[in-house]
């Protein structure tokens, strides 16, 4: 008997499946299966890991997470064997071996397999009916790739260091999807060709003792807001008058109290689409901004959601979850100062 046997002799089914929604079925049963579990950061790591396939080289980022979001709340309402039993149902012969390519690389950490995830991936070889021969060679095509691109990495990681010392932070964009960083004496922007867009401004206070007073005077909370005010008054809406402010909300758990916003930036992204042989135009996009300070700097932290041509916005609850967590991602890199260890 199998330790997996829960999983992988269920016979009940749940709704149908596409071909693309079953490969990544097959992948968080496989992250659930070892870890007893999965969290968003296991299942970033596999939206990108679809992202980068040919199989879903139509999708964009946005329909891979909602694919994604479908397969995990069907594992919530139902459980891991009717999520398998479904997928398998529905996964066509022809990707057999790349549901279970893909289970694989969720599987590998430090360049290797665990005990657990080892035997895992045996049971579900078997449930796949994949042979011995085919399965291992899969498993070591996957360990000598991700070998090579954590070489490569190694080699390519860089920080960007900010001129005036106070941080420094893992440059989070590759030259090879057309990654650029602009940067000047008080902000660094990074962005690439598939919508991404990070930014940190900053500077340093004048009068430490007088910003100290006014944060006594006026709460914490007031005090970020009048900063994010005064730096969208001069960096967004100075630019792009239809911009406006769709969201707001203090984030007592991020640094030491932050101050967050979501502007509606129409066609204002850094992606840009031609439609009928017209001239190239921008996305329209939502930026969330954050304002926070760390010692005598003041921060302002900035991020994209670009839609789509024709795309609508989701509930913005929804839409400022979404840009937090790129946001509350990219500040856990940032080292500040002497002041890493207290982040």
């Amino acid at each position: 008997m199998g330790k997996y046997d829960y999983i992988f002799n269920s016979d009940l089914l749940t709704e149908t499946l596409s071909s693309e929604e079953a490969v990544a079925a097959i992948a968080v049963v496989a992250i659930a299966a070892v870890n007893s579990d999965y969290d968003d950061a296991e299942l970033t790591k596999l939206e990108n890991i679809l992202w980068e396939s040919d199989l879903y080289a139509e999708y964009s980022k946005e329909e891979i997470s909602v694919l994604v979001d479908r397969v995990v709340d069907i594992a919530d309402e139902e459980n891991l064997g009717v999520l398998f039993n479904t997928a398998y149902t529905f996964l066509p012969d022809d990707l057999v071996l790349d549901a279970f390519e893909a289970s694989v690389i969720m599987l590998v950490e430090k360049g290797e397999v665990s005990d657990e995830g080892v035997e895992f991936l045996t049971e579900l070889q078997i449930a796949l009916e994949i042979p011995d021969e085919q399965a291992q060679e899969i498993i070591d095509d996957v360990l000598e790739n991700l070998s090579e691109i954590d070489d490569l990495e190694a080699v390519t990681f860089e920080y960007y260091d900010a001129p005036k010392g106070n941080f420094a932070v893992p440059v989070p964009i590759e030259l090879e999807k057309g990654g650029q960083i602009a940067s000047q004496s008080d902000n660094v922007t990074f962005t690439d060709d598939f919508g991404t867009f990070l930014r940190i401004d900053y500077w340093q206070a004048n009068d430490v003792e007088a910003e100290a007073e006014k944060i006594a005077n006026l709460g914490k909370e007031r005090y970020l807001q009048a900063i994010l005010n005064e730096y969208l008054s001069q960096a967004i809406f100075a630019i792009s008058p239809n911009a406006k402010v769709v969201y707001e909300e203090y984030l007592a758990d991020l640094i030491f109290g932050a101050y967050f916003a979501i502007v509606d930036l129409p066609q204002g992204s850094t992606m840009t689409v031609s439609l009928n042989n017209q001239p190239p135009a921008r996305l329209n996009a939502y930026r969330g901004i954050v304002s926070f300070d760390v010692d005598d700097y003041m921060y302002v932290v900035s991020c994209q959601r670009s839609f789509l041509y024709e795309e609508k916005p989701g509930k913005i609850e929804d839409e400022a979850e979404e840009l937090k967590d790129q946001i509350y991602e990219f500040i856990d890199t940032i080292e500040f100062g002497e002041f890493d260890d207290d982040y």
